[in-house]
């Protein structure tokens, strides 16, 4: 549920909660201990309508969010690198990454867990199949109607 929405509900300020959820956010994180998982999940998504992303990492054996951060690419991996660092956790224990066919995420992946061996996700190698089929179909149906 939105915050604003609670805020109404509650008859709050929204920036109190934010500040409250913030607070509580951080007392958890300070408290995180990243150092059990091998396998690092990666992927961004939209936040808004147009180009504001967010990369989110997730521990795969836990299967728990355990980083998130706006931006996408090697320059998040970088961050998350560190953050991990921060709690316990060693960049040389992740042994696999899943992650997109992004270039980025692949550059970021192998300089900062080059240990890891990296895994196309499902979902992606699956769109490129069949973009590759639809490419066939068009080119064959071209050449019939040719004929």
């Amino acid at each position: 549920m939105a915050v604003s929405r609670i805020a109404d509900i509650v008859s709050e300020h929204d920036t109190r909660l934010w500040r409250i959820l913030r607070h509580h956010v951080k007392d958890a994180r300070s408290q995180a201990d990243y150092s059990i998982g091998k396998q690092l999940g990666v992927d961004e998504t939209a936040a808004k309508r147009g180009h504001d992303y967010v990369s989110i990492f997730v521990d795969l054996d836990e299967s728990r969010v355990i980083y998130a951060t706006e931006g996408r690419g090697s320059k998040t991996v970088e961050q998350f690198k560190t953050d991990l660092c921060e709690h316990q956790g060693n960049p040389d224990n992740i042994q696999d990454v899943s992650c997109d066919m992004s270039p980025a995420f692949i550059k970021g992946i192998t300089e900062c867990f080059p240990k890891a061996d990296i895994t196309f996700d499902k979902f992606h190698v699956i769109k490129i199949l069949n973009e590759a089929v639809d490419e066939v179909c068009r080119q064959e149906q071209k050449k019939q109607t040719a004929n």
